[in-house]
């Protein structure tokens, strides 16, 4: 049994996965050596889920004739639309004519990988998904400052903290706790203060070396003051 040939397999598709969700990629063919001239070839391959084995593309595989020859075909094609990089877009069309075009689907190749671009519907539906998301969790965490009254109505008291559950409490103070916490035997100084230091005490011992320190004389002269005229001092001439 072929060991390599059961690792480059694909993993076999989820049952009715829509096409959104799926990918595909050839691991025999490495992704840095696909260019604008081959990225279609690239794209019709059977295994590939998105492609269509009964398109154009494919009678012109089988007979070895030039992808030039779609625009005298009529029927399903596959074609490059865009590039950009690593980022080759693929379009479906359904041709009628040779100036007639009609587009179906559109596909992209990132890094290898293909992916099925999404219709306008299901790109407004995600991003309208994103937005609700956030604005019900705002409304659930401000319906805990709203409070009621018989002869007010409704009112907000925003400067009351909404109460917390224990689980909470215990986070937060743990937290807390970490934070104030200081470890005494840790150096409470930056690697820069420390090797700052060290570099300003070293230009210290080579301005004033240890040797270079002369001991005072002890043949120093002192004055003294007569205490019965302290305004007068004693010098030596």
């Amino acid at each position: 049994m072929n060991s390599s040939r059961g690792f480059n397999q694909q993993p076999p598709p989820v049952p009715d996965q829509p096409l959104l969700q799926r990918s595909w990629h050839n691991p025999e063919f490495p992704a840095n050596l696909i260019n604008p001239d081959n990225a279609v070839m690239y794209f019709c391959h059977t295994a590939n889920p998105f492609y269509d084995p009964t398109s154009d593309n494919q009678q012109l595989i089988m007979t070895g004739m030039p992808m030039d020859n779609l625009v005298q075909m009529i029927g399903i094609q596959f074609s490059l639309v865009h590039c950009c990089g690593p980022l080759y877009v693929i379009g479906k069309h359904k041709r009628i004519s040779d100036s007639n075009v009609q587009p179906l689907c559109y596909y992209y190749i990132m890094e290898g990988i293909v992916y099925q671009c999404p219709d306008f519907f299901t790109l407004i539906e995600s991003r309208l998904t994103q937005t609700a998301n956030p604005l019900r969790e705002a409304l659930l965490q401000a319906g805990k400052y709203a409070k009621f009254d018989v002869n007010k109505g409704y009112s907000w008291q925003f400067d009351v903290e909404p109460a917390k559950s224990s689980k909470t409490e215990k986070e937060e103070s743990e937290k807390k706790a970490k934070k104030s916490f200081q470890d005494p035997t840790k150096v409470r100084s930056t690697q820069y203060q420390v090797n700052r230091v060290e570099k300003l005490l070293g230009l210290m011992f080579k301005s004033f070396p240890p040797n270079a320190i002369v001991p005072p004389s002890n043949a120093s002269v002192t004055s003294e003051v007569p205490m019965s005229n302290p305004g007068s001092v004693m010098t030596n001439r």
